[in-house]
């Protein structure tokens, strides 16, 4: 079988989790299936990890500037618009080339925001390859937004409905139903790296060497954390407590959560933040530690995270709001769970309880570990029900290269048209003629009829685009 997988960023280029979780699910399939991945040529998220997993990876797309700048400048609002809710056409030929040439028996979308979502999905409809869109995220959002120039909603909603949606959670696949369903969809939680048994306990003797790791990001809850070690600490004087997070994230949160770290005088010195640290080199350091926290919030698409301290046979708090809580729901497990991410009391309770050894920790990560691996071992659950829906899927190429020209010539009438729009806002904004001055008056009256005339030819234009 062949593959061509789609995803805007790809390690050693990392974001967060969407492109680890792309690149567990491909080297987990490479043995059954030549794969090319087609990504962008941005290094702003590099870091170091390898990529030697069996799978022919293509920079191939224009990558998006504007990914993480607010669109608040002409040059920006163009760039951000195209780039998460219209298209990009230097990535919609570099596309179409790919497919002519690789015929992949399927196409794999993983992350395409930031690259022209629309002219990519499009083009893969139009090539007549089965497509799947491996959902992690949230994708209509972009496309609720009344901030957008050109509404590409109705178009977005009937190309959702010739592809295949897989959602990593109920949660995902509802809030990527906002505008349009998917013609089929199935619900498959993520798969993590499990070993065949419980590793062994690092940490004999304390219960008090608390972890984060992942991104730095509010929405992680990494502040509440904090807070909660802060109070724990003050409760528990000289009990050795420390707390390491490791990551990294958007630099104004970084430098919040490091002053929250240092605010408090009884716990500074127990607070240390670790670079972000590849896969395998993180796993090797999660078993040092005792007990993990992973306060997502109720949006959270999935969260990698949780899994993989239970996969390194550390236990971990998690929150019952979450989507992951549904898939592992249990009784015994409840002294390790907090309503929400905002349930600062009922973290410092645990830490304390930890402390104290009030609660017993190894029981805890045996039953984690267990229960964990029976729902997202790769190996046994998340892989051999991915192969299946993706073999059902796939069928011998047969692209239509008409079909794609088409798509080429949409994207190019919606760059004209953004553009276009952008320019009569800048217009609109600049200087005002007088009604009263007869000469400002007749430039005012032709404005308005160039006007119309060009808003009855923008009129034709979108009608061709949608």
């Amino acid at each position: 079988m062949k593959i061509l997988a789609i995803s805007n960023f790809f390690p050693p280029n990392v974001l967060g989790g969407y492109e680890i979780g792309c690149h567990d699910i491909l080297r987990g399939i490479s043995r059954d299936a030549d794969i090319h991945l087609v990504t962008s040529f941005s290094t702003f998220y590099s870091h170091d990890s390898n990529n030697n997993i069996g799978v022919t990876v293509c920079p191939i797309f224009k990558p998006c500037s504007a990914y993480s700048i607010r669109p608040n400048s002409k040059t920006n609002i163009f760039q951000h618009e195209r780039a998460f809710s219209g298209y990009i056409p230097e990535n919609v030929l570099a596309l179409r080339d790919k497919i002519s040439k690789f015929k992949p028996d399927l196409i794999y979308l993983f992350n395409i925001l930031g690259i022209g979502p629309v002219g990519i999905l499009e083009i893969c409809v139009e090539s007549g390859i089965p497509t799947v869109c491996h959902l992690m995220d949230e994708w209509d959002g972009f496309f609720t937004s009344k901030n957008r120039r050109i509404d590409l909603s109705s178009k977005w909603k009937t190309l959702k409905a010739q592809v295949t949606g897989i959602a990593c959670s109920d949660y995902t696949l509802k809030s990527n139903s906002k505008v349009g369903v998917f013609g089929k969809s199935f619900v498959l939680p993520s798969g993590v790296r499990f070993p065949m048994s419980l590793p062994l306990k690092r940490s004999v003797t304390s219960q008090n060497k608390f972890l984060y790791f992942g991104q730095l990001h509010p929405g992680k809850g990494i502040h509440r954390i904090i807070e909660a070690f802060n109070e724990a600490l003050f409760l528990c004087p000289n009990s050795g407590a420390t707390l390491t997070i490791i990551g990294r994230g958007e630099p104004e949160y970084m430098k919040k959560i490091h002053n929250m770290a240092l605010s408090e005088s009884h716990s500074a010195s127990s607070i240390r933040f670790l670079p972000y640290m590849p896969k395998q080199k993180l796993m090797n350091e999660i078993p040092n530690f005792d007990l993990t926290f992973c306060p997502l919030l109720s949006v959270e698409a999935f969260g990698y995270a949780p899994i993989e301290s239970a996969a390194a046979g550390v236990p971990v708090v998690i929150c019952r709001d979450m989507p992951l809580f549904s898939y592992v729901e249990n009784d015994s497990l409840s002294p390790l769970i907090i309503k929400n991410q905002n349930d600062v009391g009922g973290m410092r309770q645990i830490m304390i309880n930890s402390i104290n050894q009030k609660i017993n920790l190894d029981s805890f990560r045996q039953i984690q570990f267990h229960c964990f691996k029976a729902k997202f071992d790769e190996k046994t659950v998340f892989l051999p029900r991915i192969l299946k829906i993706l073999s059902d899927l796939s069928m011998p190429s047969a692209t239509f290269e008409k079909h794609m020209d088409s798509v080429v010539a949409n994207a190019c009438i919606y760059e004209q048209l953004l553009s276009s729009r952008l320019s009569k806002e800048e217009n609109h904004s600049g200087v005002k003629f007088s009604m009263s001055n007869s000469k400002g008056g007749r430039l005012v009256k032709l404005a308005k009829i160039i006007e119309n005339r060009v808003w009855e030819l923008e009129k034709k234009l979108f009608k061709n685009l949608t």
